[in-house]
């Protein structure tokens, strides 16, 4: 029994640093909320996060419920990620053809990053 309390209370340490490291990249997004390298480690971080409490879930009674919203919030910010790649793919390109489609990613982009500042204001991570 010692064993697993033991092991038990390094899960929980764990997920609770990656919860950390979640909100401090959470906090550096408010801060800059258009910012790609911002959103880009958000997404790192709940990425983390996500395969700790896969690994864990069976020490953690909340694990489950945990790994459901992270896994919400990292498709999310992947959605945000996604049309931020797009955007730097197509500006290589250094055409104005493009110009149609740059704006359409970036309405998208917004709307996502919009969804998603929503989503982390109520989330209890």
């Amino acid at each position: 029994m010692e064993q697993t309390t033991r092991l038990g209370s390094w899960a929980r340490e764990t997920i609770d640093a990656l919860r950390g490291g979640v909100d401090e990249a959470y906090q550096a997004f408010c801060q800059k909320p258009r910012s790609a390298k911002r959103v880009h480690a958000l997404r790192k971080a709940l990425a983390r996060l996500k395969a700790a409490l896969e690994d864990v879930a069976e020490l953690l009674p909340d694990a489950p419920a945990l790994f459901d919203e992270t896994k919400r919030l990292h498709k999310r910010a992947g959605k945000v990620r996604d049309a931020d790649v797009m955007l730097v793919k197509l500006a290589a390109l250094g055409t104005d053809e493009v110009n149609p489609l740059c704006k359409k990613l970036r309405e998208r982009r917004e709307t996502a990053r919009l969804k998603l500042q929503k989503s982390l204001k109520r989330t209890n991570l």
